[in-house]
């Protein structure tokens, strides 16, 4: 038996998995998708450059204190 190949799209289907979840979300119709997470000062940015930002104001922050 060949592996299931992992998604190469962002878009891409992720191998099902057998778990009751499984059943309802291909009942209705639902996808679900692996997504980054950025943690910066106790914060959860869902992009990098929200993440970035943080560090900035923090730096920014830091030389005005010090």
């Amino acid at each position: 038996m060949m592996p299931t190949p992992l998604p190469t799209a962002p878009d891409a289907r992720l191998p099902s998995r057998p778990d009751p979840e499984s059943a309802v979300m291909e009942r209705n119709g639902i996808i679900r998708v692996a997504a980054f997470q950025y943690h910066v000062d106790g914060y959860r940015y869902g992009n990098l450059a929200d993440a970035l930002a943080q560090v900035t104001r923090r730096a920014r922050a830091e030389r005005l204190d010090g």
